[in-house]
């Protein structure tokens, strides 16, 4: 029989070689895992607030101990957003048993067995990037794309290093927060920022983006050498 509910979520043992998971204390660490239990529980909606979250992780730890290991995850795993009264983890829908179709759609609405319905997402996932080969991307697939799948933000990124020859540093400060900022989501949680904009190239938006902060870093490091 199929899923009717979120049953598990996926925790891949390269998070044992993942130095960002080590970086965060043994609490913090516990923390994380329960948070993606919690997610399941709540549709990736978790309360914001410390006390309720206490008691939500069944945890011993004070208020102010949870909200530091709430800093920690999210300075070493940006994928745990923030919204106005709850945190979410980006990318949920690959986080646990969903199936093809909508994000949102769960297995229990879909035919067949678990594994059928996983091999059904992977001969379609075969599909797309198949029919993305034979013509040209729009820039709202590209956009996507950056966003959602690595593979292609990584090819993005080396357009700038190689081609436009922006520092790999510089990017690797400035991506997690160009990120982070495009993707929040509405007060829905049906659309996220860049999806609310009229046009969005990926490219444009990043060379503007690298641009402004390369300004607003050398007009820091003047004012610096003014006060010093």
């Amino acid at each position: 029989m199929p899923y009717k509910n979120v049953l598990w979520v996926r925790l891949e043992k390269r998070l044992l070689n993942d130095h960002r998971f080590y970086l965060l204390t043994e609490s913090a660490q516990l923390i994380y895992l329960k948070l993606l239990m919690l997610a399941a529980e709540t549709s990736n909606k978790i309360p914001e607030k410390a006390s309720i979250l206490k008691s939500c992780l069944r945890t011993e730890l004070s208020e102010k101990e949870v909200e530091n290991c709430l800093s920690q995850i999210q300075t070493n795993f940006p994928k745990l957003k923030k919204h106005r009264n709850y945190y979410y983890f980006q990318e949920w829908a690959r986080k646990h048993n969903l199936t093809e179709g909508s994000p949102w759609e769960f297995l229990g609405e879909s035919l067949g067995s678990p594994r059928e319905a996983l091999e059904k997402r992977r001969g379609e996932k075969r599909r797309v990037e198949k029919r993305r080969g034979e013509r040209e991307l729009s820039p709202s697939e590209e956009s996507r794309m950056f966003f959602e799948e690595e593979p292609f933000r990584n090819k993005v990124i080396a357009y700038f290093t190689d081609e436009r020859g922006v520092p790999k540093d510089f990017i690797a400060g400035q991506i997690p927060k160009f990120i982070s900022y495009w993707t929040e989501p509405n007060k829905s949680g049906s659309q996220q920022r860049w999806e609310l904009e009229r046009t969005f190239e990926i490219k444009r938006r990043l060379l503007t983006w690298f641009s402004r902060a390369s300004q607003y870093e050398k007009e820091k490091s003047n004012r610096k050498e003014i006060l010093t």
